[in-house]
C-alpha cells in the first residue's frame, strides 16, 4: 500500500515538474523544476528496489506486504 501511495504521489509530482518544465521562461524555476524531477526519480527508484534489497539481504518471504 505505501508502494502504490507513493508511486501514485511521484507520478503526479512528476507530471506537476514536466508542466513547470514545458510552461516557465525563467531560468531558475526551470532548474527547480528538473531538481523536483530528479528527486521524483530518485525516490520511485528508492520505493521500488528497497523491498527487493531487504528480501535478498534478510532472506524475508514478505516485507512491507511485498512478496518476492
Amino acid at each position: 500500500m505505501l508502494k502504490t501511495f507513493g508511486t501514485v504521489v511521484g507520478v503526479l509530482v512528476a507530471a506537476y515538474a514536466g508542466f513547470m518544465i514545458a510552461s516557465v521562461t525563467d531560468l531558475k524555476e526551470r532548474n527547480d523544476a528538473k531538481a523536483l524531477l530528479g528527486g521524483v526519480a530518485v525516490g520511485l527508484i528508492v520505493i521500488w528496489i528497497a523491498p527487493l534489497v531487504i528480501t535478498n539481504l534478510v532472506g524475508a518471504d514478505s516485507v512491507c506486504g511485498w512478496t518476492s
